[in-house]
């Protein structure tokens, strides 16, 4: 009659004893788990971070971009301006050796007439 009751009791123990080892194992799972979770929220965040980075980097070079691109249109208008400017001197200058042609015939003129008064 003693007997059943120790074996009773012995299981008893062993299943306490067992049920304290899972809580000790899952306790001592539970902080590789959260080391686990705090290791790829990190990584996450390098991941974010690396990726704003790199957003901003584009956008910098498309800023860039753009800068070259407006003084490269600035450049060409100066060259516009520069080849106008040389037309219109180009174009004065004709016109005034032009003028000059045209004074110098009517010069050669004047004087032809003169001769013929005398003669």
């Amino acid at each position: 009659m003693f007997a059943p009751m120790q074996c009773c009791e012995q299981q008893q123990q062993q299943q306490q004893q067992q049920q304290q080892q899972q809580q000790q194992q899952q306790q001592q799972q539970r902080p590789g788990i959260e080391k686990a979770t705090e290791t790829e929220r990190q990584r996450q965040q390098t991941e974010a971070h690396e990726h704003h980075q790199r957003q901003q980097h584009q956008q910098q070079q498309q800023q860039q971009q753009q800068q070259q691109q407006q003084q490269q249109q600035q450049q060409q208008q100066q060259q516009q301006q520069q080849q106008q400017q040389q037309q219109q001197q180009h174009n004065s200058s004709s016109n005034s050796s032009n003028s000059s042609s045209n004074s110098s015939s009517s010069s050669s003129s004047s004087s032809k007439s003169s001769r013929r008064k005398t003669e």
